[in-house]
Parts: structure tokens; C-alpha cells; sequence
């Protein structure tokens, strides 16, 4: 699984996890440096691409999602075939 540690808003950067394995089970959360919860997803697409200029709340009210800054991410996933679960966790910097 690969994970990069830094991306650019400003170039239109996605977070993009590659995995050349088959997932049976995935989750990852993503916190703020005051470890508040900003994302969460329990399902796995090859490659996983999250949107880092996504906004949340209603139309006249968005905010991001992601603002400059170092991210925790925490993931846990199973391969098929398999009944050990792995954790990874790490840093993203958003510049």
C-alpha cells in the first residue's frame, strides 16, 4: 500500500492510495492536528482518491474539508484469504 506525505491544493492534488493487493476489508480515518475526525471511509475502490478541495455543509454555508496543514491518517484493512488485520498510520501534509 502507498501513501504519499505530502500534497498541493493549489496543483489540484487528490490523495490516491495504490494497492496491489485485494482488499477483503478497508477503513481510514483522517484527523486534524487537533484531532478532530475530518474524513472517514469504510470502503475501498483501487486506487482510493479523495478530493482534497471538497467542501462540506449546505451551498451558502461550505467549508473545506481539508485546509493547510499536517493530517494524522489511520487505516486498517484485511487481505482475502487472510484474517489478520493490518494498521498503518502516518502523516499527510496539505500545503
Amino acid at each position: 500500500m502507498t501513501i504519499p506525505s505530502s500534497l498541493s491544493k493549489a496543483n489540484g492534488d487528490k490523495l490516491v492510495i495504490g494497492c496491489a493487493c485485494d482488499l477483503a476489508e478497508f477503513s481510514i480515518q483522517i484527523y486534524s492536528r487537533w484531532g478532530e475526525l475530518a474524513y472517514e471511509a469504510k470502503t475501498f475502490m483501487s486506487p482510493f482518491n479523495l478530493d482534497l478541495n471538497a467542501k462540506t455543509g449546505k451551498k451558502k454555508q461550505e467549508v473545506p474539508v481539508f485546509n493547510s496543514g499536517t493530517y494524522l491518517y489511520k487505516i486498517r484493512y484485511r487481505k482475502y484469504n487472510s484474517q489478520v488485520y493490518i494498521d498503518a498510520t502516518g502523516y499527510i501534509n496539505i500545503l
